[in-house]
This record gives structure tokens, sequence and C-alpha cells, in this order.
């Protein structure tokens, strides 16, 4: 899956000239996934979920995090089965099974960003 990461905390900073500069980050991301959505590189994510959820801050519900938790550990049981070291997924597999006790089984997969923002002392609604 890809991810995008928008970082804008330095928009904070702009005072009386945030809309603006505000403005002009929707419109690049527009531009973006348009430039995006005309070549190769267009997807169901780039052309419905990024907008919606960049855009228009709405997180429609699309892959159960229980599912998710699933495939992780079927991923870590083969990479054990392989005595493969793989510290990464070890701690995806732990943030995703705590996420799950937390959340519940009608959770999706995008709602484990509500725990991290909760490790961190903040909130994502």
């Amino acid at each position: 899956m890809t991810s995008i990461v928008v970082h804008y905390k330095e928009l904070a900073l702009k005072g009386k000239n945030r809309p603006w500069f505000i403005q002009l980050l929707v419109r690049n991301l527009k531009t973006a996934l348009a430039v995006t959505n005309a070549g190769s590189g267009r997807s169901n994510a780039s052309e419905n979920l990024l907008p919606m959820r960049l855009l228009e801050h709405k997180w429609p519900l699309v892959f159960k995090l229980a599912h998710h938790d699933k495939d992780i550990r079927i991923a870590a049981s083969i990479a054990h089965q392989q005595h493969a070291a793989t510290p990464m997924l070890a701690l995806t597999q732990h943030l995703f099974s705590a996420s799950l006790n937390q959340l519940g089984e009608g959770a999706d997969y995008i709602e484990v960003a509500k725990i991290v923002a909760k490790m961190n002392g903040t909130s994502w609604d």
C-alpha cells in the first residue's frame, strides 16, 4: 500500500498569512493528485480515498483491522518458521493486536492512528 505523508506543522507559524498558505497546500495536493491520476499511478486510492482523506477530511472504512491483524499474525508465523529476524513486523503485530483489543472487531485499519495518537498524548478524530 502506498502512503503519503503531508507535513504542515510550519503553517501554524505563518500568522495572518496562514489561510493563504493552507489554500496553497490544498491547491498543491489537488495538483499532485491530478498529475498522479493522469499517469500510470492512478488507482482507487489516488482517485477516491486520498481526495476524501486529504481534502475533505472524510475517513471511509475500507478494510477491517481484524483482517489486517490476522494477515500480520500469519506473516509473523511464517517469519518465525523461517527463523527470520523481523523486528518491525513484531512491533507492527503488537500495535495492531493492541489496537484491535482497544477498538474492537468493527474497527478499520486506519483507526490504528487513534492508538498512535493516544500514545503521543494527542487525539485523532
